[in-house]
């Protein structure tokens, strides 16, 4: 455990509005007591948490889907109450999810060839599947890793990556160690498995540093053949790829210029990817969203308000996606076409004041839109 503060620069608000100023936040490591806590069900004090009361619908054609985990654990900047949010295709409230068994964010929210809707809790090692009926499933236990990043086959087997790699977590929030690891908190892995949580496959793919050193496969998608993933490092300067069929390393998509430092947060990097059915490749970079070619030629940039958008999904049809702004709370729809923003939710989450300080608290880390 690092002890180590460190100070992020972000924006101060829970909307993207255009000005905000910004401040400095020291975020202190979280002492190896609370962290065994918040893993064994949190028993000390929360901050303020509205009634736990769920309100989810039946999945219709368009909705859209927010994971925005209520953190409310005052001495970890990701942890608390899981809960996936729901809006009708126009963008209007319609429900949410709230999910008793995770600890920390719960990210990339993923739909599987059944209509299930499924979502990572990487830093505690839970995985969330909730019926088209609204219902949350009972758990499916997969390897204790912080797995994320799932992505179906065809033959019924699920992709997932270790999330994260080392052993030190950074500072103001936990991730919990793999056991038998030597304290481990990942090791950057890529998995398969049968649907049941049987594993199928294990490789080590290369993964990119990044500033802080803790990250393994942040973000990973499957090409349309099936026969590789396209995946980064969050804050890493490499689009990396590895094929499944042949367990081998492939040449790197992309790499974004400069040189990755320690601490340095150049935004010059690459974060989240998506493909398109054709293979075309979405890639987030932070203020701007990029459209690939296969062979990595950048075909179209999307210009974005604000900084830190972390996550995206293209929408069924392929006519737009959907984006998620970890710092600002906010999701915005995109048509491609035009590349204007057709819509946007304000979640309600970003950096809050709280009785504690002034600490980010940022919840909103996945998206995703139903097909029907």
């Amino acid at each position: 455990m690092s002890d180590k503060e460190t100070t992020i620069d972000t924006v101060k608000g829970d909307s993207a509005q255009t000005g905000q100023p910004k401040f400095a936040a020291t975020v202190q490591p979280v002492p190896a007591d609370i962290c065994a806590r918040i893993y064994n069900g949190w028993d000390g004090e929360t901050l303020p948490t509205p009634p736990l009361v769920t309100t989810m619908q039946p999945f219709a054609k368009g909705d859209i889907f927010l994971s925005c985990t209520y953190l409310n654990n005052p001495y970890d900047n990701h942890a608390g109450v899981g809960r996936i949010v729901q809006y009708d295709q126009d963008l209007n409230y319609k429900g949410v999810l709230w999910i008793g068994f995770t600890t920390h964010l719960i990210v990339h929210l993923r739909f599987d060839p059944q209509g299930n809707l499924w979502g990572c809790d990487c830093q505690g090692h839970h995985m969330v599947q909730v019926a088209p009926s609204g219902q949350l499933l009972p758990e499916t236990k997969f390897l204790d890793v912080g797995l994320a990043s799932p992505c179906f086959l065809k033959d019924g087997t699920v992709l997932l990556a270790d999330y994260f790699k080392g052993d030190t977590p950074p500072p103001g929030t936990c991730i919990r160690q793999i056991p038998g690891s030597g304290g481990q908190i990942g090791q950057a892995r890529l998995y398969r498995f049968d649907r049941n949580g049987t594993l199928r496959d294990e490789w080590s793919p290369q993964s990119a540093p990044e500033p802080f050193n803790f990250k393994g496969i942040t973000h990973m998608t499957l090409h349309p053949s099936e026969e590789f993933v396209t995946y980064t490092t969050e804050t890493g300067k490499r689009v990396m790829r590895f094929n499944i069929r042949t367990g081998e390393q492939m040449p790197d998509l992309k790499v974004c210029p400069g040189q990755t430092q320690p601490g340095v947060m150049d935004r010059d990097w690459a974060i989240a990817v998506a493909y398109l059915s054709d293979g075309r490749l979405l890639l987030t970079r932070g203020e701007t969203i990029e459209v690939l070619d296969e062979a990595g030629t950048v075909l179209r940039t999307y210009s974005m308000p604000e900084y830190g958008w972390a996550m995206i999904q293209p929408c069924p049809d392929e006519q737009a996606f959907v984006t998620t702004n970890f710092f600002t709370g906010m999701m915005a729809k995109v048509d491609m076409a035009s590349g204007d923003i057709i819509g946007m939710i304000d979640s309600g989450t970003g950096v809050k004041d709280t009785p504690k300080g002034v600490v980010p608290r940022l919840g909103l880390a996945g998206v995703a839109e139903f097909g029907g």
